[in-house]
Parts: structure tokens; C-alpha cells; sequence
């Protein structure tokens, strides 16, 4: 039951106010490998979590974002090539 509501609360938070957004990666040992970390600078949320560090595993956050129709001013992250445009 706990873990329903916290699904139900937490799964896809609104990305329609994000402004800034920091993108990260880290590794988590073994077969587990990487997690791409996107947050919300502003209000410091956790606005996704995806499996793998490469281009690939944003796929279905861009395109969340893009359909909340989002305005990011500014995008924080390490200079890996994964996540250069």
C-alpha cells in the first residue's frame, strides 16, 4: 500500500515549471551499472531517474519534456560525452 501512494505521489513529477535542471550520473557497482539523474535546480526535486549513462537513457525524458512545453534556461551537468549535444 506504501509503496502505491509513493508510486502514485512520486512517479512522474510535473516537468511544465522546470527552468534549470542538473544531469548526472552514478554508478552503482556491478550488473546494476549507471543511473542518469535529472533534477530541478530551482527546487532541488528529482524529476527523473534512467538506467544507463548514455544519450539513450534520456530519450523518454526529453520527450516528457517536450510535451510539458518547458522553458529551460540553463542545463548543469559534467562534461561526459554522454550527455553533450
Amino acid at each position: 500500500m506504501q509503496a502505491r501512494y509513493l508510486q502514485h505521489c512520486f512517479d512522474k513529477p510535473k516537468l511544465c515549471n522546470l527552468k534549470r535542471i542538473a544531469i548526472d550520473e552514478i554508478y552503482l557497482g556491478g550488473r546494476s551499472g549507471y543511473l542518469t539523474i535529472v533534477m530541478d535546480l530551482d527546487s532541488g526535486a528529482v524529476v527523473e531517474v534512467a538506467q544507463g549513462k548514455d544519450a539513450q537513457a534520456l530519450v523518454p525524458f526529453w520527450k516528457r519534456l517536450k510535451h510539458s512545453r518547458a522553458k529551460i534556461e540553463a542545463v548543469a551537468t559534467d562534461m561526459g560525452q554522454y550527455f553533450l549535444i
